[in-house]
């Protein structure tokens, strides 16, 4: 009997060290979780969102534009001339160039809106707006605020900006379907309305491009007649 009560008491005395271990344990296991999740979504050279992670972001701002009828718009920005920098400055100064136009970004776009990495030098803002202009004149101003920074001694850089947006249709359905057929219809909606105003936005910069650089170029309204150009991006 007194066996069994001392194993009772040594029982009771490690219980709450074996709990506060285990909480610790949990609580490192959530941090590396969210952790990986940050990596999984984020750029690790400008800490902007990438690819991955926009994917998971825009459905909630495709729901928003779609209840509140605004525009989604969707900009995409690349460094011109950026082989050159990297070829006269060294790929440490290109790094640079790329850090410090994400950081810039990050200030001078609007609350709500999300900055991304694509890939390389180029970059793009998604948000909403209340008219489609509001997309340009927002284009216009990280034009010229990238074109002020100054990173690497004399170093100075501009960016080209194609413009493109859209009021996501809403989603309709003739027929009762189910909650699983709903959400697999609106996610693939949700995702080519992303697709189809990224590429938008990316012949607008390739327009952007072949004019010269260093300016922004919107998406001609549907049905207009615009002879494809052909330009690399640089």
């Amino acid at each position: 009997m007194r066996t069994l009560v001392t194993e009772v008491a040594v029982v009771l005395i490690c219980l709450p060290v074996f709990v506060g271990y285990t909480a610790v344990l949990l609580r490192r296991s959530e941090q590396l979780r969210l952790t990986a999740q940050h990596m999984a979504e984020h750029d690790q050279l400008t800490g902007l969102l990438n690819r991955h992670g926009i994917a998971l972001k825009t459905p909630a701002l495709i729901k928003r534009a779609r209840a509140e009828g605004r525009h989604m718009g969707v900009l995409v920005l690349d460094v011109d001339h950026f082989k050159n920098i990297n070829d006269s400055y060294g790929h440490d100064a290109g790094d640079v160039v790329l850090a410090s136009l994400g950081t810039g970004l990050v200030s001078w776009v609007n609350e709500g809106d999300l900055a991304v990495r694509l890939g390389g030098e180029e970059f793009a803002v998604i948000g909403l707006h209340d008219h489609p202009d509001s997309a340009r004149l927002l284009a216009e101003r990280l034009r010229s605020s990238a074109s002020q920074l100054q990173v690497v001694a004399a170093l100075r850089f501009t960016v080209s900006v194609g413009v493109a947006s859209t009021v996501p249709a809403p989603l309709a359905s003739d027929e009762p379907v189910s909650y699983r057929e709903l959400t697999t219809a609106r996610a693939a909606a949700d995702a080519g309305v992303l697709s189809q105003l990224l590429s938008a936005a990316d012949g607008a910069l390739y327009r952007a491009k072949a004019s010269g650089r260093n300016r922004v170029e919107i998406t001609p309204e549907p049905g207009a007649d615009a002879a494809p150009t052909l330009v690399s991006k640089g």
